[in-house]
């Protein structure tokens, strides 16, 4: 088991407690399946100075996931044929 079916985070800490939000767009994934994804099937959580942006999910299956999805500050986040726990995802989620 994993923590994530699919992750994406841009609230990086360095070691030495400086924040440095790196870029995360043009993403295209295809074609994942996963059995179970312990806290969510898919996370996307960008931060204000570093939105993740133009990210694609397209056939992606997560059997069981403690909770379907987190997406927070995303710009263009596409979800095309991707299901956790049995439901269908929307195309154009909502940010939570």
């Amino acid at each position: 088991s994993v923590n994530w079916g699919i992750a994406f985070d841009t609230g990086y800490h360095g070691y030495r407690g400086n924040h440095f939000p790196p870029s995360f767009r043009n993403f295209y994934i295809e074609n994942i399946s996963c059995k179970e994804a312990l806290k969510y099937g898919i996370f996307a959580e960008g931060v204000p100075d570093s939105k993740l942006e133009d990210i694609t999910l397209k056939n992606i299956n997560i059997l069981h996931a403690g909770k379907s999805s987190y997406i927070i500050n995303t710009v263009n986040f596409n979800m095309d044929n991707v299901t956790v726990n049995g439901e269908k995802m929307p195309e154009h989620p909502a940010e939570n």
